[in-house]
């Protein structure tokens, strides 16, 4: 409740915010998780619908006002410094209490396990732009040994943003996908799956996953039975799917969760939420640099919004670290589309005084 009377008094009080949330690809996650709290009526655990559609709208409120406030205050450049620091004391504080909860050592490999969904969404902002040691060797150590083949993926076609870069991040990126098809020339594209997404598996494929692709085949028929309406946000989830798979807290699929939580209509604001982002990351208002983060971004959180807890559902996993860059890409895209209208607008006026 604290969360969404800071975000909705920022919202009401603020234009900038507003043209976050309704200017921006966030109005598609906005009417998202309005249909969602609309879902209360024809849940089937209306409690469970009303309750966690209403954290999202607060959080995603919050997250908006809060951004606003340092980019207003500080800037683009301690705007996204300040997103590091953010994710930086989001891991340290979620690994301390893991390890009082769990009695699991901080240092151990299963902290790196349990640890990647708040760390990887942010693994192209610490590799490319300017952070401090602790940040950097945090999220990039642990993305990097996490041995999560979503992040793995999400990263490795993620790498595409380079090719939106500066002149040595273009060169980067082509000299790697010269190598990846000399590789996959001379060895096959299994051998190169088999060795690295699918290392220690009994072979290549959906199958040899660890069960998702029965979860995801069941969700589908599932959602069928409801296509329009669903279940119920997140009641879709935590009832349908433990009918049969006991323990599993969802779909691990955002898309399906929206299928699962609301019908077609949820599913289709989610696809268009990703797609919007995706075009508007690539966007030439940005700096080179900013284009490479945010495109690179946007991809690997697509990747691991299809196969982690995340968007389309409950406020968990990687839901938090996707909306804060998520906001933070809109919010530096307005900052940056003032300036252009600012621009314009003093050269009119030069040309009229001429």
């Amino acid at each position: 409740m604290v969360c969404f009377l800071v975000g909705i008094a920022g919202f009401t009080s603020n234009k900038r915010v507003r043209e976050i949330q309704l200017k921006t690809p966030l109005k598609f996650l906005l009417g998202f998780h309005i249909l969602a709290l609309i879902s209360t009526i024809w849940s089937v655990s209306p409690s469970l619908t009303g309750y966690r559609s209403f954290e999202c709208i607060a959080y995603t409120l919050l997250i908006a006002t809060a951004l606003n406030n340092v980019i207003r205050k500080n800037g683009v450049e301690v705007l996204v410094k300040w997103v590091l620091f953010y994710a930086t004391i989001a891991i340290i504080a979620s690994i301390i209490g893991r390890a009082r909860l769990g009695g699991m050592d901080i240092f151990s490999l299963q902290t790196l396990f349990t640890e990647q969904m708040n760390s990887t969404p942010y693994f192209f902002f610490a590799l490319l732009l300017p952070a401090s040691f602790v940040s950097k060797a945090l999220i990039l150590s642990i993305s990097i040994f996490s041995l999560s083949n979503t992040a793995y993926a999400g990263m490795g076609l993620g790498s595409y943003g380079l090719s939106s870069g500066n002149r040595w991040l273009k060169i980067i990126f082509f000299t790697s996908i010269i190598l990846l098809i000399a590789f996959l020339s001379i060895y096959g594209v299994n051998a190169f799956l088999q060795n690295t997404l699918f290392y220690g598996k009994g072979g290549v494929g959906l199958e040899y996953t660890t069960g998702r692709n029965t979860i995801f085949e069941y969700s589908w028929e599932e959602a069928q039975k409801r296509p329009f309406t669903g279940y119920g946000f997140v009641a879709g989830d935590a009832f349908v799917i433990n009918k049969r798979f006991q323990g599993v807290i969802g779909a691990h699929n955002g898309v399906l969760s929206s299928l699962l939580g609301m019908g077609y209509p949820g599913a289709l604001l989610f696809i268009l939420f990703l797609i919007k982002m995706f075009f508007l990351s690539k966007r030439r208002i940005f700096p080179s640099i900013y284009r490479s983060v945010f495109l690179g971004s946007v991809i690997l959180l697509s990747v691991h919004t299809m196969g982690n807890p995340g968007l389309g559902t409950r406020v968990y996993g990687t839901w938090k670290p996707a909306v804060v860059i998520f906001t933070t890409i809109c919010t530096v895209y307005l900052h940056f589309k003032r300036k252009e209208r600012r621009f314009e607008q003093a050269s009119l006026k030069s040309t009229d005084l001429i």
